[in-house]
């Protein structure tokens, strides 16, 4: 019973890893893309699902995603209870530097007010990946340089 147990163990994993291996992001619009189906999970509640994704196209360490994950998990809770239900999200501003980097801003909506989102994304030799993304309870993050 214990090789069995051992087994699936093992196969799980390798089915895990097989599904969040990172897809191929070739152009700035499907990084636009990738982080709106992130926002959106982010949104709607399906925060596994959205640190998943940031997972399988990133070059920051899992283990610093857990921590933050950790962490928002707390806050998000404080945000509907003060902010009331997500009512939607929006892309504010896509700015591009160079050939290079891509820094996407999103505002997650609530009843009350929203919260800013920013993702920024870094292309290499031949794809772009997610290097850095944070969040602010302050709407006025938007307009700060």
């Amino acid at each position: 019973m214990p090789y069995i147990r051992s087994l699936l163990m093992a196969l799980s994993a390798v089915i895990f890893s097989i599904g969040t291996q990172a897809a191929d992001i070739a152009t700035p619009e499907a990084a636009r893309d990738f982080a709106n189906d992130v926002i959106l999970d982010i949104g709607q509640s399906r925060l596994n699902d959205a640190w998943l994704k940031m997972k399988a196209n990133t070059s920051i360490p899992p283990g610093r995603i857990d921590a933050f994950a950790t962490s928002y998990g707390t806050a998000v809770q404080q945000t509907l209870k003060y902010y009331g239900p997500s009512i939607g999200m929006e892309l504010v501003s896509a700015e591009i530097s160079g050939e290079s980097v891509l820094r996407l801003t999103y505002l997650i909506k609530y009843e009350v007010t929203g919260v800013s989102w920013f993702m920024t994304f870094y292309k290499g030799r031949d794809k772009w990946v997610l290097t850095d993304f944070n969040y602010d309870i302050n709407m006025n993050s938007i307009f700060q340089e």
